[in-house]
C-alpha cells in the first residue's frame, strides 16, 4: 500500500557525478543536513572509487531546498565509504565513515600480500583496487559548518570496519558504532563503543557471525529502558530478508540474529513520535524501489502485510540505503539514491504521513 500524502523529491544531482548513500538529520537548531558520498561519474558503475568524498547538504527550510555540497572533514579525506551521521544529545555533530586505499590491479595480481581479496568486476577501468585503510569518527561542534577533528577506531581484533549506519547514543552516554569485516568470509557485524562522547574508540564486541549467512551494514536503535535493536543486511543466496537481534547490556553481547519478514536492503529505523519504529530498506528486484514497514511493539513483530510502497518506479537495482526523519507536524521525509530518466545517480526523497 502506499502511505496517504505521497510526494517526490529531487534533493542533488550532478550529471558530472554519481551520489548516493545519504543520511538525513533535523539538527537541534532546526537545519536539516544529509551526507552522503559523491564520485567521478564512470562509464560502469563501482560503489568503490579513489574520488569517492563524504559531502553534506544543508537546508534552512525543512527540506524543501538545499544548499551545498560542502567536503565533509576536508579533501585530505577521499576514497571515502558510506557516512553515518548523528547529532548527540550535547550538539556535537559525529559522523562516521571508513577510508580505501587504492593499489593497481597489477600489484594487486602479482602480490601475495593480496592474494586474499577478489577482484571485484568494475574496477578495471580504473586500474586500481581498494582496500580497507581505516574507520574514522569526524567530529563538528558547530552542526556540521567545521569540522574540529578526526578519531582513528580501534577495530581490533576484527580487520576492517566498515561502516553505514550512524552512531547510536545510549541513555548513559555511551555511543555505539555499528561496523561490519568484509576481509571475512562469512561476514560479521560488530560494535565499537565509546565512553567519551566519541573522541575515542576500542573494545569491539560481535554482534552477529554465521557459518553460512554473511552480516553486513548493522543499522542500530537504543529503545526506552536500554534495549538496543541492532538489524542486518544479508546476502544468503535466495534468502534477502533483514535479521534482527537485540542487546540488553550496552552492546557488549547481543541475542541470536533471526529473519524478519522484510525482504530488502540494508535497513534503517527510527522511532517515531506515537512509539511505532519504522524501518525503511531497498528494493533490489522487480518493481525497483523504496519500501517500509512499522512495528507497534519495540521491533518484536513488524507489520509486513501493511508494508508502505514508496518507490516502485526505478530502471534498475542501484538504489536505496533509504534514511528517514519526522518533521514535528508528524510526516516523515526518507532520503535514498536512484538514477533518474537520464541514467543520473542522484539523491531522492519521498515525504509521507503513516497510516493509523
Amino acid at each position: 500500500m502506499r502511505p496517504p500524502d505521497l510526494t517526490h523529491q529531487l534533493i542533488y544531482r550532478n550529471p558530472h557525478a554519481y551520489c548516493a548513500w545519504p543520511d538525513i538529520k533535523i539538527l537541534q537548531d532546526g537545519d536539516w543536513v544529509l551526507a552522503f558520498c559523491e564520485a567521478m561519474r564512470r562509464p560502469s558503475i563501482t560503489h568503490l572509487d579513489p574520488s569517492l568524498l563524504n559531502m553534506l547538504l544543508r537546508s534552512k527550510d525543512g527540506g524543501q531546498s538545499w544548499d551545498g555540497p560542502q567536503v565533509i572533514a576536508g579533501y585530505d579525506f577521499a576514497g571515502m565509504d558510506d557516512p553515518g551521521m548523528v547529532q548527540l544529545s550535547s550538539g556535537v555533530l559525529l559522523v562516521n565513515t571508513a577510508r580505501n586505499s587504492f593499489v593497481s590491479l597489477d600489484r594487486a595480481d602479482g602480490d601475495a600480500a593480496y592474494t586474499g581479496y577478489n577482484r571485484r568486476e568494475g574496477f578495471a577501468w580504473a586500474s586500481s583496487y581498494p582496500i580497507a585503510e581505516g574507520t574514522y569518527v569526524h567530529r563538528s561542534e558547530d552542526g556540521g559548518r567545521t569540522w574540529s577533528g578526526s578519531a582513528r577506531v580501534d577495530i581490533s581484533p576484527f580487520a576492517s570496519g566498515y561502516t553505514l549506519r550512524p552512531i547510536t547514543e545510549l541513555e548513559d552516554g555511551s555511543l555505539l558504532l555499528p561496523c561490519y569485516d568484509e576481509s571475512q568470509v562469512p561476514c560479521p557485524s560488530f560494535v565499537v563503543p565509546s565512553y567519551d562522547q566519541g573522541r575515542t574508540w576500542t573494545g569491539a564486541s560481535l554482534i552477529a557471525l554465521d557459518d553460512r549467512i554473511g552480516f553486513y551494514e548493522p543499522a542500530l536503535l537504543a529503545l526506552p529502558g536500554g534495549r538496543v535493536l541492532a538489524q542486518l543486511r544479508t546476502h544468503q543466496e535466495g534468502n534477502i530478508h533483514l535479521y534482527q537481534c537485540h542487546s540488553d547490556d550496552g552492546g557488549r553481547s547481543w541475542s541470536r540474529a533471526q529473519p524478519t519478514p522484510m525482504r530488502g536492503l540494508p535497513p534503517h529505523m527510527l522511532r517515531l513520535q506515537d512509539g511505532r519504529l519504522l524501518c525503511v530498506y531497498g528494493r533490489r528486484f522487480a518493481p525497483f524501489g523504496i519500501r517500509a514497514c512499522l512495528s507497534n511493539d519495540d521491533g518484536v513483530s513488524w507489520d509486513i502485510d501493511n508494508e508502505l510502497v514508496l518507490r516502485d518506479d526505478f530502471p534498475n537495482g542501484d538504489l536505496g540505503y533509504p534514511t528517514s526523519t519526522q518533521r514535528a507536524d508528524g510526516s516523515i521525509c526518507t532520503a535514498y539514491y536512484g538514477q533518474d530518466d537520464e541514467g543520473v545517480t542522484c539523491i531522492q526523497a519521498s515525504s509521507y504521513r503513516l497510516p493509523d
